[in-house]
């Protein structure tokens, strides 16, 4: 895959609490497309128990180190590596900035556990970005979030991926 230069270049740091009310602006935001209102909770319930573990990632824009536009983390679910609850703001989608976060996190993924197999449930809505850098579909759950918001595991495993190369 060819990687077509970034229109907003972000850094990464990790979570801390003092992030928990950026960070669900940033949920809210996607509500309605790619989350549910009712995901809400789970989410919440994530930050608090599990996000401080260091492996939960906060971005921001070189030019606004106070703004976080994007999210996400990854950790072991039933001994599967699984990105976690990851998600850009509304006002900055289509910048490169999902890019920047999935290379982030599979980076790191790497860095620590090698070239493990990577899964991620997310939605319909999302599928196709993850399909352009080789995660395919293991399952469909029509409505598996909730309405209108299907649940799409799939399975990243090409570690020889172009893109991928430079993090490696």
């Amino acid at each position: 895959m060819k990687m077509e230069p970034f229109k907003l270049m972000v850094k990464a740091r990790g979570y801390t609490i003092h992030d928990r009310a950026d960070v669900l602006t940033v949920f809210t935001s996607n509500i309605g497309l790619y989350f549910a209102q009712e995901e809400t909770e789970d989410f919440i319930e994530f930050l608090d128990a599990q996000a401080l573990d260091n492996r939960y990632l906060v971005f921001y824009s070189e030019d606004k180190p106070k703004q976080i536009i994007a999210c996400g983390g990854h950790g072991f679910i039933e001994d599967k590596m699984f990105l976690r609850w990851g998600m850009v703001a509304q006002d900055a989608h289509n910048q490169g900035t999902g890019t920047q976060l999935l290379i982030q996190r599979l980076k790191a993924i790497y860095q620590q556990h090698g070239a493990a197999d990577v899964y991620i449930d997310t939605s319909q809505h999302v599928q196709g970005f993850y399909e352009k850098f080789d995660f395919s579909v293991v399952s469909s759950i029509k409505d598996g979030f909730a309405p209108n918001i299907d649940r799409v595991r799939m399975i990243f495993n090409n570690w020889a991926a172009n893109f991928v190369k430079p993090i490696a």
